[in-house]
């Protein structure tokens, strides 16, 4: 039973936790690059199927047979790849102001990494010829 409600004090706490933003950085960027780095990552959970076919009685309407997925495309897992790579603009928009180059290195650096992973993740994901 310990730690059940932990979830809740990490809410509470990221909900009153104060932003330091520091001094040279701009400030929309900074507010920015988590933004860029969590939607595409949220966002791929409309791709995934979570559940087989399902019927729901809808009174009024009948029944409505329907998968358990918020879209369906044919080209979802092509989407997918595609999304997921997005998260590379935060990674290397978090690096900081230009004027360091060492901060703006490793934003390149921490770039190259993730891009470096997603191209063997496209060609493991594509279908055999």
């Amino acid at each position: 039973m310990n730690g059940l409600l932990q979830w809740v004090a990490d809410v509470v706490k990221l909900l009153f936790k104060e932003d330091v933003v520091p001094a040279h950085a701009e400030r929309f960027i900074h507010f920015l690059a988590p933004v860029l780095m969590m939607t595409p990552a949220l966002m791929v959970y409309a791709f995934i199927p979570w559940g087989p076919e399902t019927t729901f009685r809808v009174p009024g309407l009948g029944t409505i047979r329907t998968g358990l997925y918020a879209t369906d495309v044919n080209v979802s897992l092509l989407l997918l790849v595609a999304i997921t790579s997005v998260g590379v603009y935060g990674s290397s928009s978090a690096a900081g102001p230009r004027t360091r180059s060492t901060r703006f290195l490793g934003g390149l650096r921490s770039a190259a990494q993730l891009v470096s992973y997603e191209v063997p993740m496209g060609f493991a994901s594509s279908p055999p010829s």
